[in-house]
């Protein structure tokens, strides 16, 4: 007689049960969903979120919105004002009401190029005052985003724009507050789904851990690797930290107001001690009679974090084939001597390198003999004569090179 055998339970024991199984996948779902939420919801209120116009932001937004598609682009700091504004200006093609700040136009130089080279085509510039490199780089990303990329890049820099630490880090800067909330118009035609999905994968948050996941050099070093993510981060809480930052102000107005005037000097030296540190190139009062030493570690620590931007745009415009021409513009040799040592051994050797290992140009004007001291108006910006003759000088090299091949 066969004795049947009870079928096996399918049912797992509590001993069976691995602990801490469901908790860590339910754990994980919850916080992939939140940070979905997190980033769909920030991008739904951005619309609704005004920005503080201060001139740049209205350059930026007017071009990335427009249907304006130049051949060519001149980006920079304020240095490259002069090739630009300063220039047109002398020319008349501007009006009184049109502002150095969101002035687009580079009619000189254009005007200039198309005489030595026989080519026709359009330039515009992005200049902004204080930019840094990360900047060019997240303007280029933005270009290639809304299907602006043009076919030349013309970068006007000196190295302050890599190395000037008083200046606020990428993803604590007002230009990067401007350029995250631009994004272009969805393609869902009214599927909310897709509307959503959008909005994710052009969101800042996710082009920046993508740029840190594909560059080797930031999953090897920590520094790098807490700044990126300090950099996603304030992606994702710009607006609270842009209102924080402005309440932060307030206080600090209000509490001068009502402190002694002797107290209001005391914080006034302070901050401009401070920021002197950091910065070699920033003002002292004249009454200021307190000694300071420029500390050099805070400017090699951005040179550092802006070297990295500097290869990413190098890199994304090899990737997008854009032709990149990079012009060190002249300074005087009073700006030369607040160079940190360390830097000056780096600079332009390490920038020219990268530049031309890409294919690219580098185009080095910083000679003392062509471009003397007067030539500019300050330590960094040039005059209008000093300006012309960059725009020459840069014409020429253009057309001597043959840059504009391919357009």
């Amino acid at each position: 007689m066969t004795v049947a055998t009870p079928p096996k339970s399918t049912d797992e024991t509590v001993a069976d049960i691995k602990p801490g199984k469901g908790k860590n996948a339910l754990l994980s779902s919850m916080f992939i969903w939140i940070l979905v939420l997190f980033i769909a919801t920030g991008e739904a209120i951005r619309p609704y979120y005004k920005l503080v116009d201060t001139g740049f932001a209205e350059k930026l937004t007017s071009f990335y919105q427009s249907d304006r598609h130049p051949d060519a682009l001149l980006l920079g700091s304020s240095v490259a004002f002069p090739s630009s504004f300063d220039c047109d200006a002398s020319i008349g093609v501007l009006t009184d009401k049109e502002l150095k700040s969101n002035y687009h136009g580079a009619v000189q130089l254009q005007k200039s190029i198309e005489a030595s080279t026989g080519k026709k085509f359009t330039l515009e510039n992005l200049a902004c005052f204080g930019a840094m490199t990360n900047q060019a780089w997240l303007e280029t990303e933005k270009l290639v985003e809304f299907q602006k990329a043009p076919k030349v890049i013309i970068y006007e820099m000196v190295s302050r724009d890599l190395f000037d630490a008083s200046m606020p880090r990428s993803f604590e800067s007002e230009y990067y507050r401007v350029l995250s909330f631009l994004h272009p118009k969805s393609s869902s035609n009214g599927n909310l789904l897709q509307s959503i999905g959008d909005s994710i994968g052009n969101s800042h948050f996710v082009n920046l851990v993508r740029n840190m996941i594909s560059d080797p050099e930031t999953l090897k070093n920590p520094d790098r690797l807490r700044f990126e993510f300090d950099s996603a981060l304030g992606a994702l809480v710009c607006v609270y930290q842009h209102r924080f930052e402005i309440l932060g102000n307030l206080s600090n107005t209000v509490s001068d107001l009502f402190s002694r005037q002797s107290v209001m000097e005391g914080a006034l030296s302070k901050v401009e001690i401070e920021n002197k540190r950091k910065n070699p190139f920033a003002k002292v009062s004249a009454q200021r009679v307190e000694t300071y030493v420029v500390d050099s570690s805070p400017q090699l620590g951005r040179f550092e974090d802006e070297k990295v931007y500097f290869l990413k745009f190098v890199q994304l415009c090899k990737q997008n084939k854009i032709q990149l021409i990079v012009v060190n513009m002249p300074v005087t040799e009073q700006y030369d001597k607040l160079v940190p040592t360390e830097i000056k051994a780096r600079w332009p050797k390490e920038a020219k390198e990268a530049v031309e290992k890409a294919g690219f140009a580098f185009i080095d004007f910083d000679d003392k003999k062509v471009f003397p001291k007067s030539c500019f108006v300050d330590m960094a910006h040039l005059n209008l004569a000093g300006a012309l003759k960059v725009n020459e000088l840069l014409s020429r090299e253009i057309a001597k090179r043959n840059l504009l091949k391919d357009m």
